[in-house]
Formats: C-alpha cells, structure tokens, sequence
C-alpha cells in the first residue's frame, strides 16, 4: 500500500486543525494498516505547534431583546435611514454614545476618541454599512477598471505609434 497520499491526508488534517490522535483514529478506521498510519505518520514530521498570541480574539456578544414603544422605533429607523446605516447599528451606536466615559472599556474611547476627531465626511467614510460598502465596493472595482482599460488603449496607441516609425 502506498504511504503518500496517507502522508497529504494528515499533512492536510493538521492545516485543518485536527489532533494526531483523532487523524490516526480516522485512518484506522476507514481500514488502512496500523504500521502504514504510524510510517506516515513520521513522514509527516512533527505536527506544528499554534502560537495562541496570534489567534484573533473572539468577540462576544450577548444576544437581547428589547422592547420598544412605536415612536421611539420609528424615531431610530430614520436616524438610521438618514445615517445609512442599519438600524442593529443605529441601536448599538446610541447605547454606545449613552456610555459614561468611567464604564465604558478602553476600546470604546478609544473608538470616540477616533470618532470625535474625524470631521463628518471621514466618519460616513469610516462607517461600515451592508449597503454603502457594497456599493463603495463596486464603485472602486468600477474605477480601477476604468483606469486599467485607460492604460491598455494608452500602451496600445504608443505600440502603434513605434510600429509607424
């Protein structure tokens, strides 16, 4: 029985995150010889160890329903229609702004601090909305492809050009 695509098999089980424990668990089972896993196994060296400091924290969040009256929800919908924004972060951004600044955590004022210095125009920049950063999106493929076109005709009429003289 060949040991190479045993080997890939585990090589690519560790990239996924797998322990060598349930790799070899696995193989077994699906019927391939103790002393075949145990080659590739060795083959495949040591498994790579994952530094936890450049794991990306999680953020956690807590799920929590709130009732509003019909004024106060309207009210929100067209603060956050006018924003562009959806109304979860029109929620979010008026509970984080009703935070005194001795409660709140270090990222929250730091996350003012940015706020408060940028002028009107940076903070809709720096807003991230479904449907704005879709359509920013869109617009800047759209540019870079217009530019990208504009230098090709360029470089073509200057190869013409050369080809005449």
């Amino acid at each position: 029985m060949e040991i190479e695509p045993v080997v890939e098999f585990i090589i690519k089980a560790r990239k996924r995150g797998y322990r060598d424990d349930a790799i070899v668990r696995s193989l077994l089972d699906k019927g391939y010889a103790e002393e075949d896993v145990l080659s590739a196994k060795a083959i495949a060296g040591k498994p790579k160890r994952i530094d936890k400091r450049y794991k990306a924290v999680k953020e956690t969040r807590t799920s929590i329903v709130i009732v509003l009256e019909d004024w106060l929800k309207d009210t929100l919908q067209r603060m956050a229609k006018d924003d562009g924004i959806s109304m979860y972060n029109e929620v979010k951004k008026t509970l984080i702004r009703g935070i005194p600044p001795e409660y709140a955590s270090a990222k929250t004022k730091r996350q003012t601090k940015i706020r408060k210095k940028l002028t009107p125009e940076q903070n809709a920049l720096r807003r991230i909305t479904n449907e704005k950063s879709e359509k920013g999106v869109k617009k800047v493929r759209k540019k870079a492809a217009r530019k990208l076109k504009k230098i090709i005709r360029r470089n073509e009429r200057l190869r013409r050009r050369n080809e005449r003289v």
